[in-house]
């Protein structure tokens, strides 16, 4: 457990020297977590307890209390919300928006109704609103997301790349978790295609077998992130080895 722990106080330091302005915060301290787990409630009832959250450039952890208990699969969720602030790092507020396409149009165009209603008098107001509504709907709805899948996939074949470099090997358990993550509705259904994520996630597996890791499907355009982590789970910046 102490190796663990140091392992985590390394992995702290090695996000801090890339992502300036770096910092762990704890959801049960937070009261913009709380009111993000209320408006995510009804596909997502564990935000608060089970998820980490990246919100640039602050990573946001359950509790202190989750980190203490396990340390090392703290480290192992570390690295895959540095691939988060890596990305939105490179991309800026492109990553924010595309991460939360196409729902967050849904805003714009229910306003847009709205406001269209308002300032006409005319029976032409209660088209462009209805349409502005509808397409507000539609937006909100479980729609899959391309670039929230691919931001994803990124994130957890970091968490296949650290086992592999820890042990060896990616369990099938953890490639039938990494692929269900995907599927069901904790990110509000990103993907609908069983047979698409299958073929990524495999894909990925044999890139982080082979090291390849210029694929944009895993480490972005250069493949930077995966070889610093890599670097510092095999080159002996954290507790060393694969263990």
């Amino acid at each position: 457990m102490e190796e663990d722990v140091k392992e985590f106080e390394k992995a702290i330091e090695f996000v801090e020297a890339r992502i300036p302005g770096f910092e762990i915060r704890y959801k049960n301290k937070s009261w913009s977590s709380w009111l993000i787990s209320k408006l995510v409630w009804i596909f997502n009832r564990r935000y608060m307890t089970d998820y980490t959250t990246t919100r640039y450039p602050k990573v946001y952890f359950p509790s202190r209390e989750y980190i203490v208990s396990n340390p090392r699969k703290a480290t192992k969720i570390l690295f895959h919300e540095f691939v988060h602030l890596w990305d939105r790092q490179e991309q800026g507020v492109s990553f924010s928006f595309g991460y939360a396409f196409p729902q967050w149009l849904a805003i714009p165009n229910l306003v847009f109704g709205t406001l269209f209603l308002l300032v006409s008098n005319e029976a032409a107001s209660w088209v462009g609103a209805g349409a502005g509504w509808v397409f507000g709907a539609l937006c909100a709805s479980p729609l899959a997301s391309q670039p929230r899948t691919m931001a994803e996939l990124r994130g957890y074949s970091m968490n296949m790349a650290i086992n592999y470099w820890r042990y060896g090997e990616v369990s099938d358990g953890t490639k039938e978790w990494v692929k269900g993550i995907f599927l069901d509705w904790s990110y509000y259904k990103m993907c609908w295609s069983g047979r698409y994520i299958a073929s990524s996630v495999d894909r990925s597996l044999i890139r982080i077998r082979l090291s390849q890791f210029g694929i944009q499907s895993i480490g972005g355009k250069n493949g930077l992130p995966f070889k610093l982590a890599q670097k510092f789970f095999e080159g002996g910046e954290g507790h060393g080895g694969k263990k």
